[in-house]
């Protein structure tokens, strides 16, 4: 599965001139899903996993100035960036790195937008939701 270069399924994607149609249709609720979090007899993480060169594959579309891709593998509305929200903090950094010397301001935007959105998720799942399940007060006001 992975080329010379050790480069797995998503950097090949990354590197391809298509690689918005594969996030475009990783979208789309007609598509089977794709665990891209364990492929393969070893279980792979395709999300983490580095090649030759050290880059995860996000990193590809950065260096390509890949903007759309970038965008849609990052974006909320899309079932990839759930999956990365549980990503590894060492391969978020990476990116973040990648980013910061392309200096390419859409690119930061997106990545700013998508950073921004992940740490909300992570405060709210490390809220006590057991105050919002309250039903037993007769004052307790019901959140929907």
């Amino acid at each position: 599965m992975l080329d010379t270069s050790g480069n797995n399924l998503l950097h090949q994607i990354a590197n391809s001139d298509h690689a918005s149609c594969f996030m475009e249709r990783l979208s789309d609720k007609n598509t089977p899903h794709l665990d891209v979090t364990a492929i393969g007899k070893n279980k792979q993480n395709l999300l983490n996993a580095t090649n030759l060169a050290g880059k995860i594959w996000l990193e590809i579309l950065v260096e390509r100035g890949d903007a759309r891709s970038l965008d849609l593998a990052l974006s909320f509305n899309r079932a990839l960036s759930w999956t990365l929200c549980r990503w590894d903090y060492d391969s978020f950094k990476l990116l973040k790195e990648c980013i910061r010397k392309k200096d390419d301001f859409i690119l930061q935007t997106i990545f700013d937008g998508y950073e921004r959105n992940r740490n909300i998720l992570h405060v709210y799942h490390g809220l006590d939701h057991s105050f919002f399940d309250r039903t037993e007060d007769k004052n307790a006001i019901e959140i929907y």
